[in-house]
């Protein structure tokens, strides 16, 4: 049996040569260029800092295409939103061209307004020792207050000016945004606590009034005829 199992004498002789050539060769290479110019360059380092450029080409082409897709896709939902807006709340072209505008300005120093008077600096809340609030500051400065007054300024002041697209922006948000058994809810509560309360009583009361005002007129009118009758006879 051979003592060179894998690979003859001559081969590993030819190997070894190779291996020579290879350490032999000259890790500098100069190149005279069309231009006249004598290029001194290391083909390992070249071919390194091709394959690094190669590289950060394709992270940059990675990263414009998924800028790119960012773009593209913030577009899309900006404009989703826009057109779901258009569509369900500002779909009143008169509210929208007259009266959109003034009507959240009005809204915006409504909502400034609530802030100014639920603002403890100006209910005598001066200092932690001199403190003398009254009993309406306590109440506009409390939390509850602080949160929703400047809020339900600004609603029913936007309310008010353009009904049509606040009563659309409100429908949108119960439809949408909130589930309908809490909708449902709260629509009895708001008719069982405002409407057949509040409204109702303030109507019954206002048309006692009126009844008694104009009983109080007809009979003072009554009585003035009397008079006047009586000068008369």
């Amino acid at each position: 049996m051979s003592k060179f199992f894998y690979s003859s004498p001559n081969e590993l002789d030819t190997e070894h040569q190779n291996e020579n050539h290879n350490n032999q060769e000259p890790r500098l290479q100069s190149e005279l260029l069309s231009t006249g110019n004598q290029v001194v360059q290391s083909p390992p380092l070249t071919e390194r800092l091709h394959e690094w450029r190669n590289l950060l080409i394709h992270q940059y082409n990675v990263v414009v295409a998924e800028w790119s897709n960012l773009k593209s896709a913030t577009k899309n939902e900006i404009d989703s939103g826009r057109e779901y807006i258009n569509r369900n709340v500002l779909n009143d072209p008169q509210e929208n061209n007259r009266l959109l505008v003034p009507s959240s300005i009005l809204s915006l120093g409504a909502f400034f307004c609530g802030r100014v008077l639920t603002n403890k600096n100006n209910w005598g809340y001066r200092s932690i020792v001199n403190r003398n609030p009254s009993i309406l500051g306590r109440l506009l400065t409390s939390l509850p207050s602080r949160t929703v007054l400047p809020l339900a300024l600004a609603g029913v002041v936007f309310n008010q000016l353009t009904p049509g697209t606040a009563k659309n922006a409100c429908h949108t948000f119960e439809r949408d945004f909130l589930s309908e058994s809490f909708v449902q809810e709260y629509h009895r509560i708001w008719d069982q606590l405002y409407v057949q309360g509040i409204k109702q009583g303030s109507g019954q009361i206002g048309e006692t009034f009126q009844n008694s005002l104009q009983n109080g007129i007809k009979s003072i009118r009554e009585s003035i005829s009397a008079i006047n009758d009586d000068k008369k006879q």
